[in-house]
Formats: C-alpha cells, structure tokens, sequence
C-alpha cells in the first residue's frame, strides 16, 4: 500500500541517570545498548536485504549523540553506546556503499526531550537548563525540529553522493570543544558527594633550557 522502502531513522533511544559509573548495574547497561545499539542490529538484518532485492539502495539514518564523540562525566556507558553507534554508522557505510546503501549518523547535543532529566541527573528546572545552555555557543538546547531538518537532507536526492558522515548537530559545540569562551572546554556536571567533576589541572612548567649548554648534555 506504501510502495518500496527508502529511508529508515533508527532513533531509539535510552540512558542511565547521569551518575557516578560505578552506580550502574548490569541490567541497566544490557538495556542501553539493546535499545541503542542492538536496535540498529535487527533493522539492518530486515532492511539491507530488501534493499538489496530491489536494486535501488536505500538510506539508513542513524541517531547517535554528540556523547560520542565528546564524552560528558556522569554518562560513561550511554556515551559509549552512542560511540559504538557513530562507528557502527561509518562501518555500515563502507561495507553498503556498492549495493547503493547509503547510512549517516546524526548527531544532537541534549534537548528538551522526556530524557531531559536522566542526562542533567538534576531537576529540570530553569536554573539548572540554564547551566547546561551557557555550554551550547548557539544558547538553546537542540529540539526535534533541527534533527528533522538534518533527516530531511540526508535522505534526500541532494545527499546522494553522502555516505558515512557523522552530522553534529550542536549549536557550535563541535569547533571549539563545547565551551563557549577562549575556545576552551566547560564541562557541566551535576552536584554530587564524589569530587566527579574537577577543574583541570594546570601543566607544570618546565626548566627553561640553558641556550649556551649542549643538547643531550646532563646537569
């Protein structure tokens, strides 16, 4: 009744409570990466094979996360899974190219989803979204609206010689780190008894060299 299948999203998705790793049992892990990772596994194993079938491709979308590509504390193992699925987006790409697959990854910093609090690990409150927003150069949070719009390219005609490509939708994060001043990178973590979240050490320096004594040469 719909005709043939040409693009599929793959943006299901799950996490743990932005705390410290330790505090994550193994259920809790097994059902991230079975709703994140897994997921992508089976729609493959259905998909590929008709598209291979009919001799006109198709396009895979994947939703991963800017969690994997830059970490935040708090959620190690949802960051991970988002990094298997970015790597698994790019493998995918590769060995599908010849059948006129094409499979790209999406992306998004945190948006205002019913996720929301799980990634914060703090009331979402207005004094708390405000913490995380002074983090996003653009100053808003992602919403869906901007992952459609990159949907909506990347399965599109003018995408067609795009394979592989991992689309950071961020509001500018992806150049200077995820800070917002001097190009340095601010990390927000949630208050929390364990010191989870430090500032930086700073680097020690180093005995400037005296000019007039040979390289090699020991004091």
């Amino acid at each position: 009744a719909f005709g043939g299948l040409d693009i599929v999203v793959n943006t299901a998705g799950w996490t743990n409570p932005n705390s410290p790793l330790m505090d994550t049992d193994e259920d809790t892990f097994r059902k991230i990466y079975d709703i994140n990772v897994l997921s992508i596994f089976h729609m493959t194993k259905a998909c590929v094979p008709l598209w291979r079938d009919s001799g006109e491709g198709g396009v895979m979308l994947n939703i991963g996360s800017t969690a994997g590509i830059r970490p935040r504390p708090g959620l190690t193992w949802y960051n991970s899974s988002k990094g298997a699925v970015n790597l698994m987006t790019r493998s995918l790409a590769v060995e599908l190219a010849p059948d006129s697959i094409r499979v790209c990854g999406i992306a998004p910093v945190m948006g205002a989803t019913g996720l929301l609090e799980q990634f914060m690990g703090v009331p979402d409150t207005p004094e708390n979204r405000a913490k995380f927003i002074a983090t996003i150069p653009m100053g808003r949070l992602s919403e869906a609206q901007d992952i459609a719009n990159a949907a909506l390219y990347l399965g599109s005609d003018e995408a067609e010689f795009i394979t592989g490509v991992i689309l950071e939708v961020d509001g500018g994060c992806a150049p200077i780190g995820a800070g917002r001043s001097g190009g340095s990178t601010r990390l927000w973590c949630p208050p929390r008894p364990s010191p989870a979240c430090r500032a930086p050490r700073s680097r020690r320096s180093l005995p400037s060299r005296d000019p007039d004594r040979p390289r090699g040469a020991r004091s």
